[in-house]
């Protein structure tokens, strides 16, 4: 289980580059309410689903360029602890 404050995170950053969340979720099979709770836990594997979305969804195309510009700065590997 993974604590839901980085699916909030993620999913703020989506919402500024113009994404709509809540087809993320939906895709991720995350319910918004889940989040919610700011102690809310997450299965790993739906986290997962999520970041997959928003890195290879079919919005990283033309309709979303800056998605793709942004790639790099939202990877989870390339977040330090320091960015939390």
């Amino acid at each position: 289980m993974v604590l839901g404050v980085s699916s909030r995170a993620l999913l703020g950053a989506c919402e500024q580059l113009g994404l709509d969340v809540d087809t993320l979720l939906a895709a991720a099979g995350i319910d918004r309410r889940a989040l919610d709770d700011p102690d809310a836990r997450l299965p790993g594997e739906r986290v997962a689903a999520l970041w997959r979305e928003v890195l290879d969804g079919p919005h990283v195309d033309a309709r979303c360029p800056r998605v793709a510009d942004h790639r790099a700065v939202i990877e989870p590997r390339n977040m330090s602890i320091a960015q939390w």
